[in-house]
């Protein structure tokens, strides 16, 4: 069978199509940090399927009621924040319940827990969402897929575990006046991870015009 090139133009369309339809779904049905719905899943993604993707085998993944008598409790299987360990954990989750992983600054230990909204993070605490869970007739289910797999997000300096500390970094910068002018902020790490902004200062003169630079 002789395909022509207006033939093969027209599959190829198809496909793409088709791909771009479904990648649209299952960015709706994750919607990173914006409380996807797990009643608007695709049929074709079902992560609690052998015939879809299963986040049980995934690092940071879940699973609902993982021994079949605590229709409430969530499994968090084992993963990696930085290249240190996070245990496999259950939990009991109450409705809208976020599970997040809470990293302690000072010796990075990592508890998985739970609570109705995650904490920001602060001198003492680093905090990580993972999912968050509706509970119907105390049955658990998945309402948002936030953050499975191994998460890397600080800055690894030398091998080291992150930088931690102050930088003054310029915010803005304009030319008034005939002078060149900028603003800074103080912003805050710990770890590699950003706690803190601080308020944008005024502006400063770097320098100002001398003859022949444009007034």
């Amino acid at each position: 069978m002789e395909i022509n090139e207006s033939t093969l133009r027209f599959l190829v369309s198809s496909l793409v199509d088709a791909a771009s339809s479904q990648r649209l779904e299952l960015e709706q049905y994750i919607n990173v940090g914006q409380g996807g719905s797990r009643g608007n899943a695709p049929d074709w993604f079902d992560a609690g399927s052998s015939s879809g993707l299963d986040l049980s085998q995934a690092a940071l993944g879940y699973k609902c009621n993982p021994d079949g008598n605590d229709p409430d409790n969530v499994r968090i299987y084992a993963g990696e924040i930085d290249r240190i360990a996070v245990a496999q954990t259950d939990v009991t989750v109450a409705d809208n319940d976020y599970v997040y992983v809470r990293r302690t600054i000072s010796n990075n230990t990592m508890q998985v827990t739970t609570a109705a909204s995650v904490p920001a993070n602060d001198a003492t605490y680093l905090y990580y969402r993972l999912h968050q869970f509706t509970v119907t007739d105390g049955t658990a289910s998945i309402k948002a897929i936030l953050r499975p797999f191994d998460i890397d997000g600080g800055f690894d300096i030398d091998g080291g575990s992150g930088f931690t500390g102050t930088l003054t970094v310029i915010s803005s910068m304009q030319y008034a006046s005939n002078a060149l002018q900028y603003k800074t902020k103080l912003m805050t790490y710990s770890q590699g991870s950003l706690l803190s902004v601080g308020t944008e200062s005024g502006w400063v003169t770097l320098f100002t015009a001398v003859t022949g630079c444009p007034a």
